[in-house]
């Protein structure tokens, strides 16, 4: 119910943005001279950080969920959804790797390829407009993965699956410089940005059928943050927090790129003295 009661929010959220109106006083705005360099340049820093991870990330854990004398503190919130949502071992990989399946291969395409479809169905759609979407939307995803990233590497939270390992078990994991970066959830805060960035171009763009790229894009999100909780990669609260900081960069990156046309009419009043300037802005 928390997770349904935050997409409810995020959704609601986007109901509120001042662009909803339909009117054609309003267009969205991109510099892809400026901003296409600034996104492979954050593309760039993301690939170096996941080369570079066993430096990069903490040794051991900095957030531990436990005691000084070593006996558990996880919150309840977070051991009730993890007893309830994890799969078993055996099938605990799998998880993991169908995560990444729709995290990073399906909810994207469904991101990237909502908007042109419901443009084409409009008959709005232009080659321009295909390449300002996707850079806006692709722009978000990097931002919330940098963001994402660099908290990771600085809280250091023990992941779940480690949580419940003797000391001598915790170094001989697959990837030992994985297991303290639980918080937040990087694959749910890119998803959500993806799912959010889209619909609300598609919304911006007046598309009629920007319900469903909203109903897409959140179907994939929400399947992968679920799949990583059954994968014991993240506990609910990292993926809250995933969800609201994907969700609210997806939505603010193209609401920041909103503009309105200014319209300013010049008319002679009827006394003929001088002029009235009037104006839409």
């Amino acid at each position: 119910m928390t997770i349904a009661r935050t997409l409810a929010l995020l959704l609601l959220t986007t109901l509120l943005v001042p662009a909803a109106r339909a009117d054609e006083e309003r267009e969205l705005h991109v510099d892809a001279q400026l901003e296409f360099p600034l996104v492979l340049a954050m593309g760039l820093a993301w690939v170096s950080s996941e080369i570079d991870k066993p430096q990069l990330a903490p040794n051991g854990c900095r957030w531990c969920d436990r005691n000084a004398d070593g006996s558990d503190a996880l919150n309840g919130m977070d051991r009730a959804v993890r007893d309830a949502l994890k799969w078993s071992e055996s099938n605990r990989d799998t998880a993991d790797v169908v995560s990444s399946v729709v995290g990073f291969g399906v909810t994207p395409v469904l991101a990237l390829v909502g908007p042109l479809i419901a443009g084409l169905h409009d008959g709005t759609s232009t080659v321009q407009r295909q390449q300002e979407d996707a850079l806006l939307i692709i722009e978000a995803a990097m931002l919330a993965s940098c963001i994402n990233q660099i908290t990771k590497f600085a809280v250091g939270r023990e992941r779940p699956f480690v949580h419940v390992l003797t000391p001598s078990e915790k170094v001989t994991t697959p990837n030992p410089s994985d297991n303290n970066l639980s918080f937040f959830s990087g694959h749910t805060t890119v998803t959500f940005a993806l799912a959010a960035a889209a619909g609300t171009v598609s919304m911006l763009r007046r598309d009629r059928w920007s319900p469903l790229v909203w109903a897409l894009g959140l179907a994939g999100a929400a399947t992968t943050a679920y799949l990583r909780l059954a994968a014991q990669k993240h506990y609910l609260s990292d993926v809250l927090v995933g969800v609201a900081v994907g969700g609210g960069l997806g939505v603010a990156m193209p609401v920041a790129h909103l503009q309105k046309k200014v319209s300013i009419t010049v008319v002679p009043r009827d006394d003929g003295a001088m002029l009235s300037v009037g104006g839409r802005f």
